[in-house]
């Protein structure tokens, strides 16, 4: 029952990351539109300086999530053959 609950929250946070990656590739893109459109590099400014604070971390988490998801299920997978 634990196990599963800790699934339900690691599922939970890796949505919330996934939105949030989906956010900053959005802004990313607002970015550079203003730069086409506006010759204002604000914006971009702003994301370059939060790149490797923010975005980068955010990143690393996805994929950690993600892997650890795939290990945690073929783990699971391999338990349940050995009981069969």
């Amino acid at each position: 029952m634990r196990i599963q609950l800790d699934m339900y929250a690691l599922h939970g946070g890796l949505v919330f990351c996934v939105f949030f990656v989906l956010f900053a590739l959005a802004w990313l893109g607002a970015g550079l539109a203003s730069v086409a459109i506006l010759h204002s590099s604000a914006i971009l400014d702003l994301w370059y300086i939060l790149w490797p604070l923010v975005f980068q971390p955010a990143l690393g988490v996805l994929m950690l999530g993600a892997l650890t998801v795939g290990a945690a299920k073929w783990v699971t997978s391999q338990g349940a053959k050995k009981q069969s």
